[in-house]
């Protein structure tokens, strides 16, 4: 049988079959079609039976749903849904103590800042927030740890982390940061899911670095020390230099130096060529497109939208404000109606009055709080106004300004 098979095969290759072997092989064939097309039959009947049924058919059936979108009646905060303070009621703290830290210098604190500090004292009064003003110069905590910082902005850094193993967390401000909207708790800004949360200054697209929230981990006490060390590392370039300009190639190599560190040096080398305000800019716009559309990096940092974070520049709406607004950043006055400003406020805030539960001691001009609708419009126009002054200068494409090839070629993808 077996010589007979291999004679067959070589019949066939040649193409001398016989009519009869012709004749059986299309039956079989035939046959064999037949009893596929039963059992496939069969098949499905069993797995139409297996289906569900009755109450269950609209677990197949469903349409998929619409997501809605969000309307002027939506509040969205973080993952977390902390609520919007009302009534100034007491603010609760689920994510553990929250402290407020502004360093300064001795001098010019009490003869620049008096309103912004009077808003945030009656604010205080309304809260179980503990203040730290840290006298950069004298405390002696920070004169043994950081004496070898001379730039005061990068010695702050060095002072913030004497004091954080002391909190859970601490929104780090500047001297001239005022609570212009007291209805408000911290916490409505804090995102457990991230250590530091920063926020984008609305005219120019800085990442903010004199207002911020920092968590008391290891990540953010790391992240706060190799800032402040910049001090000792950052470029020689006649402009761009300051800690807010470093902490956007601080953030940038954080994120992706282990996985995009060609990137980081196309960014970097533009940053090496800054020679004043609009090539700076450059650089800054550079990292941002390198951050892409993504602001939120879990178990690192989040970077809150422009005049959405916690604080903003007062000046970009002639210090109006709104329901959602909580500080402004930017009031280097003494008094009210100091130098012709006009503030939100018709006189300081009373702190005799101060007090949970009310907003009594906060005295407001008429028209000092617009509607959302009317700050959105106010904001838009601002945003199309910044947007259309930026200089060329400043419109680089970072792939045709350095090439993300040169000094790592053919090892430019690491992770």
């Amino acid at each position: 049988m077996i010589e007979t098979w291999i004679d067959s095969g070589e019949e066939n290759r040649k193409g001398n079959v016989p009519q009869s072997k012709m004749r059986f092989t299309s039956i079989r064939n035939f046959v064999a079609s037949i009893f596929y097309v039963i059992g496939g039959l069969l098949l499905l009947v069993l797995l139409v039976e297996r289906l569900p049924q009755g109450e269950n058919d609209d677990i197949v059936r469903e349409e998929p749903k619409k997501v809605q979108q969000p309307d002027a009646t939506m509040t969205i905060r973080t993952p977390h849904n902390y609520p919007k303070r009302k009534n100034m009621e007491a603010c609760e703290h689920p994510y553990g103590r929250v402290k407020i830290f502004i360093a300064y210098q001795n001098g010019s604190f009490h003869h620049r800042y008096r309103v912004a500090q009077q808003t945030l004292k009656c604010y205080l009064q309304t809260t179980n927030y503990e203040l730290l003003l840290v006298d950069l110069y004298n405390e002696p905590k920070v004169k043994n740890n950081c004496d070898r910082h001379k730039d005061i902005m990068f010695r702050r850094h060095c002072a913030l982390l004497q004091y954080l193993n002391d909190t859970d967390w601490m929104l780090v401000m500047d001297a001239d940061t005022a609570v212009v909207n007291p209805e408000h708790c911290i916490e409505e800004w804090i995102d457990d899911r991230v250590n530091l949360i920063f926020y984008e200054r609305f005219f120019n697209w800085e990442i903010t670095a004199g207002i911020f929230l920092v968590k008391n981990s290891e990540f953010a006490y790391d992240f706060i020390k190799r800032w402040s060390m910049w001090e000792f590392d950052h470029p020689r370039i006649p402009f761009g230099t300051s800690d807010n300009c470093v902490l956007h190639m601080h953030t940038l190599q954080t994120i992706f130096n282990k996985t995009a560190p060609a990137a980081v040096n196309v960014c970097n080398k533009i940053w090496h060529n800054t020679t004043g305000y609009e090539s700076y800019l450059a650089f800054v716009f550079c990292t941002k497109i390198m951050f892409g559309a993504n602001r939120f990096w879990p178990g690192k940092l989040k970077i809150l939208p422009r005049a959405q974070g916690f604080a903003r520049d007062s000046f970009i709406s002639n210090d109006k404000f709104h329901t959602s607004d909580f500080m402004f950043h930017g009031w280097k006055l003494n008094e009210i109606g100091q130098s012709g400003w006009r503030s939100p406020f018709e006189k300081m805030p009373d702190l005799s009055q101060c007090a949970v539960g009310t907003l009594n001691g906060w005295f407001y001009h008429n028209n000092s709080r617009l509607s959302t609708k009317e700050i959105y419009e106010m904001l838009l126009n601002l945003d199309r106004k910044f947007g259309s002054e930026i200089k060329n200068v400043s419109r680089v494409i970072p792939w045709s300004f350095a090439s993300e090839m040169e000094d790592c070629f053919p090892n430019c993808f690491l992770a």
